[in-house]
């Protein structure tokens, strides 16, 4: 019964406390890595790539998303 009692207020407390929004990007097709993550190192180059964007410019705490991703390719001997 205990454990019950606080598995449901850590459940309750957690789902407060989740305040984060997922990041969006609307030029998401030419930042292939960040959907997914097996592609690093697949084109054989070294890739550099930084997004900056600010949703809602102007409003107070307006959502704001930062991205950089760098990969290369390894040599393996």
């Amino acid at each position: 019964m205990k454990k019950s009692i606080l598995s449901t207020v850590f459940a309750a407390i957690t789902t407060l406390l989740i305040a984060q929004q997922d990041i969006q990007l609307t030029q998401w097709q030419f930042e292939r890595l960040s959907f997914n993550p097996a592609l690093a190192g697949a084109s054989g180059n070294y890739n550099v790539f930084s997004i900056h964007r600010d949703q809602w410019d102007g409003f107070e705490r307006d959502p704001k998303t930062y991205l950089f991703n760098f990969d290369a390719p390894i040599k393996f001997a």
